[in-house]
């Protein structure tokens, strides 16, 4: 009889064990189901899509991706078909909102957000968009060379000489520059672009507050009216009203790196010593960093026959760009004046090379016509300057190039 009652007491826990074995088994099969159910629908979104793309059936694509983004939203995919559709459609703001969407953590954001940014750059002239998306790209994957050209190429049309520099160096840094990227390095002495008003002008009408912009648009112009070789009447008061907006500016923007620099460059040819350090006076702490300003504080202290002070700016200068060859300039006839006069010829042959080397690549179409011949060229030059980094790096280049020369 006991026996009897403890059989029947073990019934329910086997029931219990069956029924959780069952439900176990049940969730097992319904995940399998639902997983084969998921992908065949993910297929039949994707064949619509490709269907619709291939006969360019733009409707019909946006309202698919529409419907396949709304329940997979955290997949990469229907983005990229619905921004295709929008796109194709003129719908571009919406194009650029569903590229936005795509996890940051897909491959295919990369080339989403690299998309988004060409078409903020080059369809709608945003480029202070544009820039935060390369940005923001650079962060994911640092060795794009793609984007490091188009941040380098914005930086240098827009004066913005610290970030261009810094740009640059970190595109070497990672074997990610475009070759024109040394033109640009090069040059950075002293910006100067004879589409750049042009250029600013089309950008600010999507950012017509923005003082980067603004600035650089009208130093720019302001540079082309200089150079104009037929002086007349109405570009001598068109070149008077270039230089009022400019003083307006500098009262609106006084701590705008590229204006000063205008400002210092223009008094320091008219040898205005009085407006120099006026000018100066005006610089910012957090501009320290940018060496032309240290090159001016060495010829200011030269024209006021401080050659100590004098050579120590022009010094500190280079520690900070080593191959603006006007900073040499100024040193050696600093160390001239001081009575070192072979360091000062030393000197005088850098700045020399320099200058004509500067002088060659300001005849080039465009920065990306640049030979290998010419990067050689600005090779031997850093390395003549003492930057051994920038040398080494440039000739490692041109020997994976096949450059022989």
């Amino acid at each position: 009889m006991s026996a009897d009652v403890s059989h029947a007491r073990s019934r329910p826990k086997i029931y219990w064990l069956l029924g959780v074995i069952l439900v176990a088994v049940g969730c097992i099969g319904g995940t399998k189901l639902y997983k084969s159910w998921e992908q065949h629908r993910i297929g039949e979104f994707e064949q619509l899509c490709r269907t619709a793309d291939q006969k360019r059936d733009w409707e019909s694509l946006i309202k698919t991706a529409e419907e396949w983004s709304q329940w997979r939203p955290i997949s990469a995919d229907p983005w990229l078909f619905l921004a295709e559709g929008y796109l194709q459609t003129g719908r571009t703001e919406k194009a650029l909102h569903a590229l936005d969407q795509i996890p940051r953590h897909d491959p295919k954001a990369i080339p989403a957000l690299t998309k988004k940014a060409e078409i903020e750059f080059d369809l709608l002239n945003r480029p202070l968009a544009s820039e935060q998306t390369c940005l923001e790209l650079l962060q994911l994957e640092p060795r794009l060379t793609v984007v490091r050209s188009r941040l380098i190429f914005f930086y240098a049309l827009s004066l913005q000489r610290v970030k261009l520099i810094e740009q640059i160096r970190a595109s070497i840094e990672y074997g990610s520059e475009p070759p024109d990227a040394y033109v640009y390095l090069f040059l950075c002495d002293h910006l100067y672009f004879t589409n750049g008003s042009q250029l600013n002008s089309k950008w600010l009408r999507s950012s017509p507050r923005s003082e980067v912009l603004l600035t650089a648009a009208a130093v720019q112009f302001d540079e082309i009216i200089q150079r104009l070789e037929n002086q007349t009447e109405a570009t001598a008061t068109t070149r008077r009203e270039s230089q009022e907006k400019l003083n307006r500016y500098l009262e609106q923007f006084s701590r705008n790196s590229a204006l000063l620099r205008y400002f210092l460059h223009r008094y320091a040819e008219e040898s205005k010593v009085d407006d120099v350090a006026r000018i100066l006076a005006m610089v910012p702490p957090e501009a320290g960093n940018d060496s032309v300003f240290w090159r001016f504080r060495g010829w200011y202290q030269a024209a006021v026959d401080d050659l100590e002070g004098a050579e120590e700016a022009y010094r500190r200068s280079l520690e900070l760009t080593k191959i603006d060859w006007r900073t040499w300039q100024g040193l050696a006839e600093v160390l001239r004046l001081k009575g070192n006069l072979q360091e000062a010829e030393r000197c005088q042959k850098i700045a020399l090379t320099g200058k004509r080397l500067r002088q060659d690549l300001l005849q080039l179409p465009t920065a990306r016509d640049i030979t290998d011949a010419q990067l050689h060229r600005i090779s031997e030059y850093a390395d003549a300057c003492g930057d051994s980094q920038l040398s080494e790096h440039l000739q490692r280049r041109l020997q994976q190039r096949g450059y022989g020369g």
